[in-house]
């Protein structure tokens, strides 16, 4: 019985060692659907994706009021934004990391799964 919970506690510290799950089914459905609302809101407006920005440069605000979204957190706005074509994959990568990161909450905030032809 002593070796029986020698391989008990095993097997709980390897459960605890596994790499962090991506999430479940459903989550991954969900970030799939983000990123192709991000996708197909940048491909309607090219000139988003392309735009110059100053977004370089540190936002004098803590949030901007985005028309139709309401207010975001300026520098996820501003780092989606500076990431040009590359915005949907910075979307996707930052929502694995975190569905709490300000560029996924950001990004949510943007294109909403209940997303009307903006």
């Amino acid at each position: 019985m002593h070796l029986a919970g020698w391989a008990a506690t095993a097997a709980l510290l390897a459960a605890g060692c596994r790499p962090v799950d991506a999430g479940s089914q459903a989550e991954r459905a969900e970030l799939d659907r983000l990123v192709a609302r991000c996708t197909d809101a940048m491909v309607r407006d090219v000139c988003v994706a392309r735009r110059q920005s100053a977004a370089n440069s540190t936002p004098a605000a803590s949030q901007v009021f985005v028309a139709g979204v309401g207010a975001i957190d300026a520098g996820a706005y501003a780092e989606i934004r500076s990431a040009g074509e590359a915005m949907c994959g910075l979307v996707k990568t930052r929502c694995i990391q975190g569905w709490n990161d300000n560029a996924c909450v950001a990004a949510r905030s943007l294109w909403p799964a209940t997303a009307s032809a903006r």
